[in-house]
């Protein structure tokens, strides 16, 4: 009987030892939602390129972050194309990029339509069509001295407007600018976040210094947005949010997009899909998963990280953030819902103008 217990013993041995290997290896991902039903992105500066080489062909170029071909394999659903007037400019090149932006609709209406609210960003997705929306980057440079262009630029379909780009204007202090003639919003500032307001344009404080910022939450009565901005804290770099920053844009219901350019994301000489996913912990930490949003700043002249060099990669965030244990509603806020909520308060319940 002892022998037969020994030999029984022995024979089970090896099976006890593949359950203990089995056991301690880690526990497999669970699946991945790389088919996010709906994805919206708040910044590519890829219409700048398009402006600059005068040909719609850009649009299809491989080698730009944000064309055609990559908007598709990364499965948006929406763009903001950024009108991107650097000082020095005016409201001729605001004008001239908006209209090749309609120009861009037509030669790829295949692909693409206008899309300037949440009741036609839902009718585009009816029809498998990616939505185009429009914003002005550097609104100080687009209006000059006239508001009233303000109200051309949105009856033109322009739904959301920075007032500064890195240089202090008419409007507003910039955040890169060591001058800050204004500390914060000039009386013509005030005048444009007001009219912004009046008319359901977004007013986006991307690239405003921390005095603009402070003076804009202060004064506008809806919503605003950081389009493409990133963590003061974890990256120290003037065009950053500091947290007090964060936690009142999402106090007063407001988005912030994460910028892909890696000298917002790290010092290092490198950045990575991590450093992405960092940033978007952060500022769930720090002002809640409702002002979370996907702004890369695509064909901006950036650094792209790692592993997202252009927009048909955005699979690779999606399974780091899974890997941290986002659920695949948390990652549908953050890659669009977010931004539609302030979409439909600022501009979809806009009353009748």
């Amino acid at each position: 009987m002892k022998k037969e217990i020994l030999k029984n013993r022995y024979f089970l041995f090896p099976l006890f030892l593949f359950f203990a290997i089995v056991s301690a290896q880690p526990a497999p991902n669970r699946e991945i939602p790389l088919n996010i039903p709906f994805i919206l992105d708040l910044h590519s500066d890829i219409l700048t390129a398009i402006y600059k080489s005068r040909t719609l062909a850009q649009f299809e170029n491989l080698k730009m972050h944000s064309s055609l071909p990559h908007l598709k394999e990364g499965g948006i659903n929406a763009q903001f194309f950024a009108v991107w007037v650097p000082p020095g400019y005016g409201f001729k090149r605001a004008d001239s990029m908006i209209r090749l932006f309609y120009q861009m609709l037509d030669n790829y209406s295949g692909d693409m339509a206008f899309a300037g609210s949440n009741k036609e960003i839902r009718r585009n997705c009816a029809m498998g069509k990616i939505s185009a929306l429009l914003g002005i980057e550097g609104g100080g440079e687009a209006i000059g001295a006239d508001i009233n262009n303000i109200d051309y630029f949105y009856n033109n379909g322009v739904r959301y407007m920075s007032l500064t780009w890195n240089k202090s204007n008419r409007l507003a202090d910039a955040a890169m600018d060591k001058r800050k003639p204004h500390n914060g919003l000039s009386p013509l500032g005030k005048q444009a976040v007001q009219r912004m307001n009046q008319l359901g344009m977004i007013i986006d404080v991307s690239h405003a210094s921390s005095a603009t910022v402070e003076d804009i939450l202060k004064l506008s009565r809806d919503p605003i947005i950081a389009s493409h901005s990133c963590c003061y804290s974890l990256r120290r770099h003037p065009r950053n949010l500091t947290d007090n920053q964060i936690k009142a844009i999402c106090l007063a219901g407001g988005v912030i997009g994460v910028s892909f350019h890696r000298k917002h994301l790290t010092a290092k000489n490198k950045a990575t899909v991590s450093d992405v996913a960092n940033h978007i912990d952060h500022l769930k930490k720090t002002g809640g998963l409702a002002c979370v949003a996907l702004g890369s700043d695509f064909d901006g002249d950036i650094i792209p990280p790692v592993g997202l060099e252009n927009a048909g990669k955005l699979s690779n965030l999606t399974k780091e953030l899974v890997k941290r244990g986002y659920s695949e509603e948390e990652i549908e806020q953050i890659y669009g819902q977010n931004i539609l909520r302030v979409l439909q308060k600022v501009v979809d319940e806009r009353p009748q103008k």
